[in-house]
């Protein structure tokens, strides 16, 4: 078993994807990527203060959701391999620039604002591609390991059924897309909670778990304060 497991880790470190032991911390590369998170929750805040109503409120924490769930999955594959060496650093790049089109987008989430493309079809378009990314990038960081495989192609189904209500929401407009954003998130998540398997999710380090769902926690705490305190001056 211990020799199956080395043959398991040889093979992943030939495609450019190191495996994370039991004492893997957050790298440098992990609090960069969190970086254009803070924007886009700083984005978040600043939508809800200038709606000034709980509908808006509603639609800003909708948004919250979706980039909470992004977030979520990729500190899972960080904690499952290495977030800043070969394939999985490459592939969270792309996922760094898909959220920044998501983050930009925030303002016109739910109305698009005159001229350009549809503000809603672009932020959907962009968190699919990050959502894609990172399924796909899990999956080659899980050769060799197929219980968690398997795990990742049933994922797709829920998330598939989740991007066809966020697009028909985008087009639609309105509280139809209020609506069908959060039974979008709805499906996703249940749909995630409800197929998995216990195990199938390799946890390899609580410590790093702990660590980057605390830093996350700074960081946009410190973004939103800084927006605030802008606000009041």
């Amino acid at each position: 078993m211990v020799e199956q497991h080395q043959a398991q880790r040889r093979v992943r470190v030939r495609q450019g994807v190191r495996p994370t032991s039991e004492d893997h911390r957050a790298t440098p590369f992990e609090l960069f990527f969190d970086l254009v998170y803070v924007f886009a929750v700083t984005q978040v805040t600043g939508y809800m203060a200038d709606e000034h109503s709980a509908y808006g409120v509603l639609q800003g924490l909708l948004m919250l959701a979706l980039l909470w769930g992004t977030w979520s999955g990729y500190t899972w594959l960080g904690n499952h391999s290495r977030a800043d060496e070969g394939f999985v650093r490459a592939g969270m790049v792309v996922a760094m620039a898909g959220m920044f089109v998501v983050a930009l987008t925030i303002p016109e989430a739910w109305r698009d604002g005159p001229g350009g493309l549809d503000g809603p079809l672009v932020l959907v378009c962009a968190y699919l591609l990050v959502r894609c990314v990172h399924l796909t990038v899990y999956a080659v960081a899980a050769t060799g390991d197929a219980g968690l495989r398997h795990q990742i192609v049933i994922t797709w189904l829920p998330m598939t059924a989740g991007a066809a209500l966020l697009v028909s929401g985008a087009l639609l407009g309105g509280w139809t897309q209020t609506l069908l954003f959060t039974v979008a998130l709805l499906v996703d998540w249940l749909g995630i909670y409800l197929t998995a398997r216990r195990g199938d999710w390799r946890l390899h380090s609580p410590m790093h778990l702990t660590e980057r769902h605390g830093l996350f926690i700074i960081l946009a705490i410190g973004g939103s304060s800084k927006l605030a305190g802008a606000a009041l001056s």
